[in-house]
């Protein structure tokens, strides 16, 4: 009886200690290159839940973008993609940022990935550059934070 407690404690320790390894997704290819969209955090929202971001259009053209995004989470000098806890399913309206504008979104990755626990992430964005009514091709917008 005692080895069966006991087996039973070990393999449930073990599956604790491995369930955050298994959150963590393949390593991202993404390059953040577009230094016209500046992307910042508000001060004093920053939880393991979610945080206020601030993007400002710094360029002299319309940015789209829609509500979908991911987390990415660093695990030595490689940023990879963190997965989801329940399918992320997004509504794909079109968003415009006019040029020299900024606008706050709050957003709560909490029923996506769970309480996020400590270390380094980042939040990427898909946006694209809207010029005579035609879309540029997409890019990433984000930003690096720290979970403590």
């Amino acid at each position: 009886m005692k080895k069966t407690i006991l087996t039973i404690l070990l393999c449930g320790c073990l599956l604790f200690l491995t369930g955050c390894g298994d959150r963590i997704g393949k390593v991202s290819d993404i390059e953040i290159t577009n230094s016209d969209i500046l992307v910042s955090i508000k001060d004093g929202t920053l939880t393991n839940a979610g945080a206020t971001f601030i993007f400002e259009n710094k360029s002299n053209q319309t940015l789209g973008y829609g509500e979908s995004y991911h987390l990415e989470i660093k695990n030595g000098n490689s940023w990879h993609v963190l997965k989801t806890i329940d399918d992320a399913i997004f509504i794909m309206p079109l968003y415009l940022l006019q040029s020299n504008e900024s606008i706050e979104l709050k957003i709560d990755w909490e029923n996506f990935y769970g309480s996020l626990e400590p270390g380094e992430y980042r939040l990427i964005k898909n946006g694209y550059f809207v010029i005579n009514d035609e879309t540029s091709d997409t890019f990433y917008i984000g930003i690096e934070f720290t979970i403590e």
